[in-house]
């Protein structure tokens, strides 16, 4: 039985957190067992949940809080709990350095994975070499580099080294999961006391930055001068007080709905009646693939989704973030016509199944210790 490392930095929710313990689940016929390395000393949303499926969930400080001493505590990790056969870590540039002591201390597999194309607008020289210091240790010491599109392969492996050796795993989703549901709308819409004649814009993710979701609040403002909708946000983050004093100041928090986490969100979905996604960046954007699944429109920025999501006809992307085009585009697309062949033919490339057989392959390859 071979044993594997997860490093994730934290167990809760958020999309590679989603997708390391979905690999847990769907990887458990082939009697494999994984740990999980995180960074936070709080209880974490998923910890119970993989502590059930009898992993380990292992803390040390961040990298960021001393290399040092990082160094020192990851080693002792791998001494500890190891020795482990594979270390699959999921963090950016961090892995590169996780990676490295991984291969010095003997780890025959150190896996890199991506599941972001962040926009690098940094441009200080100085935080531009570090970016290429951990770039040149992220590809030396990786035996696989990972990614959930090859747009997020090149945002963190750079153009050469991945297009090379890099390989796309897409993330999985299970179709029949977030396939619309009637009742569940409705049960749904009576509990939040939203009738079937309002329209219901939604969205899920983070409350941070990187989701934009003041621009969202102020599409919703534009969008309520002359149509009657709520806003649902499905999820938690650093920003929701700000967020719930912005829609005050402007005068539309009657019509918006802070959920928080949910453990439901296929039944959100299904009471939704059009998604949108304002995010500056996202990896593969596996939320906007549930709601496509669920027969909802999706409408997104162009840069921050891949080429195959914004190929799906259910996908409408917009160049930039003007207000009136967006509220213009929602609108245009508010009616569901679900066409359930069409999901499933367009979703066949994120089978469970496939991405269970892709992985297994990898894990269970042999590779030599190139540290």
């Amino acid at each position: 039985m071979k044993k594997i490392l997860m490093v994730t930095g934290s167990l809760n929710t958020g999309g590679l957190e989603i997708f390391a313990i979905n690999t847990v689940e769907l990887l458990q016929k082939y009697n494999y067992k994984f740990d999980f390395l995180i960074f936070n000393n709080q209880e974490q949303d998923f910890e119970k949940k993989v502590r059930e499926m009898g992993c380990n969930v292992i803390r040390i400080n961040s990298p960021n809080k001393g290399y040092v001493k990082f160094k020192r505590n990851f080693k002792d990790v791998l001494k500890e709990f190891g020795p482990y056969d594979i270390v699959h870590s999921h963090l950016y540039y961090s892995s590169g350095l996780i990676l490295k002591i991984s291969k010095k201390f003997g780890v025959k597999m150190c896996i890199a994975h991506s599941h972001s194309i962040k926009r690098k607008n940094d441009k200080k020289i100085i935080k531009m070499i570090v970016h290429h210091v951990l770039q040149y240790k992220l590809n030396k010491y990786s035996d696989y580099k990972l990614a959930c599109s090859f747009e997020a392969g090149i945002n963190l492996f750079g153009d050469k080294a991945f297009s090379e050796s890099g390989i796309v795993i897409s993330n999985p989703i299970n179709i029949n999961h977030f396939s619309f549901d009637k009742a569940k709308r409705n049960k749904i819409r009576k509990s939040l006391n939203v009738g079937e004649d309002k329209i219901i814009i939604g969205q899920v993710g983070r409350l941070a930055e990187g989701k934009n979701q003041f621009f969202l609040l102020d599409i919703l403002k534009k969008y309520i001068e002359n149509n009657d909708a709520i806003l649902l946000l499905v999820g938690d983050g650093p920003l929701k007080e700000k967020l719930q004093e912005y829609s005050v100041k402007i005068g539309i928090q009657e019509n918006v709905i802070f959920l928080g986490k949910r453990t439901d969100v296929n039944d959100l979905l299904s009471a939704m009646d059009i998604f949108v996604m304002t995010s500056l960046h996202e990896g593969l954007g596996m939320v906007i693939l549930e709601a496509i699944a669920n027969g909802l429109k999706c409408i997104c920025e162009e840069h921050a989704v891949v080429e195959q999501i914004r190929k799906n006809n259910n996908c409408i992307s917009i160049r930039g973030f003007n207000v009136d085009e967006w509220v213009k585009t929602i609108k245009s697309n508010v009616k569901r016509e679900i066409d359930n062949e069409y999901i499933k033919t367009s979703l066949i490339n994120y089978s469970e199944e496939q991405f269970a057989e892709k992985m297994n392959n990898i894990y269970k390859s042999e590779v030599k210790n190139n540290g």
